[in-house]
């Protein structure tokens, strides 16, 4: 079986892999459709016959003498049947046995499918089990927020991402520590991600770039320098990545080679965004463009919107209330807005000043002049006729239900589709549809 959405066109002549890494790839050998469904043979099947037969052939021509002594590969074939018994009469107990062919049979099939997998240029029929992404494999444009957190900790939060998906393409907005785990906890598939948008150089929004770079070199396979976009200083943020892992570039490619750690790959591809050309990608179906935003002493600071085929999110970085921000955002389907609870910042000050934590004193004061307090945020969306807002960088998080209910009290009677959204959060808009799902990954 297939799905032709997993399916590598360029080996659909039926060759064998030109590489190792090709064994992961499922290549049509002959094509084969039955009211609809794909039943299409491929390397996949293949290699399913292939270890059939050969647990067949291991199964009854090496004990077919059934000799008193038996040779080595009889012995084999008994001393796999005994493992097999033994563990499920260990951990199921005498009424297993009713099960053990089946346990036998499946225990078999993966190892020998495992063992074929290990041949270089065979097929790992075993690799398609892994968990699939949590992303949507329709045509789509979603949003995923993969930290939700300001710099203020919270255990269970990363800080400022989101990804962005419009097809099959994967943008990253930020990369705030925490965020990649999220990622790899949730399968994103490295290969996909086409580039890096900075909306500031805060820490908190930029920490992990050096992470990504190598999940989208290594395991990502990228063919090209990593695209990063940014505002004024993003250029020395690469390089200085680039200078501190010089070594690491070099050891990786030693170590395993320009097949695995290419290093004419490795590093960046940086633009330094002008606002005077705001557009930074725009190929007829995507279009990806930048704002400026209000963070004071922070200049320039980014917002961007995404369009794709009729649908359109925008992400406001941290930003104070901004008509530009609004203007920008006129008429898109979700709004993800930094969120601030000035109640809480003032909590968080007041215990500062009793414990005697000066930097906490003066941090919580000095925040609140370029944020965007919770109900501000509300009438932004609500200005600019959003169809869905979604707060994120919560500053501070909230930690519990109560706490959430508290900081976002009174949203709703300025608008009425919003989420307070949690690292999972994730806002798919189908094409040709003007529906918006919001759900969160668990």
């Amino acid at each position: 079986m297939a799905s032709a959405d997993n399916i590598d066109d360029h080996h659909s002549s039926g060759s064998f892999p030109a590489d190792p890494m090709h064994q992961f790839e499922i290549a049509r050998y002959f094509e084969l459709n039955i009211g609809g469904l794909d039943i299409s043979f491929t390397n996949s099947a293949l290699f399913m016959v292939i270890s059939v037969i050969l647990i067949s052939f291991f199964s009854i021509f090496f004990v077919r003498k059934q000799a008193l002594v038996p040779s080595r590969m009889q012995s084999l074939v008994e001393l796999s049947y005994e493992f097999v018994s033994n563990m499920v009469r260990q951990n199921v107990g005498q009424e297993g046995k009713k099960y053990f062919p089946f346990i036998f049979t499946i225990f078999m099939f993966v190892l020998f499918l495992n063992m074929l997998g290990m041949m270089p240029y065979s097929f790992t029929v075993t690799r398609l089990s892994s968990p699939k992404s949590v992303l949507p494999e329709n045509d789509a444009l979603t949003g995923l927020v993969c930290g939700s957190r300001s710099p203020l900790y919270d255990p269970n939060r990363a800080e400022a991402c989101i990804l962005v998906k419009a097809g099959d393409d994967i943008y990253i907005f930020d990369t705030g520590n925490g965020s990649l785990k999220n990622l790899i906890d949730w399968n994103i598939p490295w290969s996909n991600i086409k580039g890096i948008f900075y909306t500031h150089l805060h820490s908190d929004h930029i920490s992990e770039l050096n992470e990504f770079h190598l999940n989208t070199w290594i395991q990502g396979r990228r063919n090209e320098k990593l695209k990063i976009y940014g505002p004024e200083g993003v250029q020395m943020l690469t390089d200085g990545i680039e200078l501190a892992y010089t070594k690491d570039y070099i050891f990786r490619n030693e170590h395993h080679g320009d097949f695995i750690a290419p290093l004419d790959i490795a590093g960046f591809n940086t633009q330094t965004i002008n606002l005077n050309s705001p557009v930074l990608i725009d190929d007829g179906n995507l279009k990806i463009t930048a704002y400026s935003v209000t963070h004071d002493p922070v200049d320039p600071a980014l917002g961007f919107r995404i369009d794709y085929k009729g649908r359109s999110i925008s992400i406001s970085g941290d930003t104070a209330y901004d008509e530009n921000l609004i203007k920008n955002s006129n008429n898109v389907d979700v709004l993800f807005h930094e969120s601030m609870s000035i109640e809480f910042l003032n909590i968080l000050n007041k215990v500062s000043k009793e414990t005697g934590n000066i930097v906490g004193e003066i941090v919580t004061i000095d925040v609140q002049n370029y944020h965007t307090p919770v109900i501000e945020v509300a009438k932004a969306a609500n200005k600019a006729n959003v169809g869905h807002l979604i707060f994120y960088h919560h500053a501070p998080a909230p930690r519990t239900n109560l706490m959430e209910k508290i900081m976002y009290r009174g949203v709703d009677e300025i608008i009425k589709n919003w989420t307070a959204s949690h690292d999972g959060t994730m806002a798919v808009l189908p094409v040709d549809s003007d529906e918006i799902i919001i759900s969160l990954i668990k």
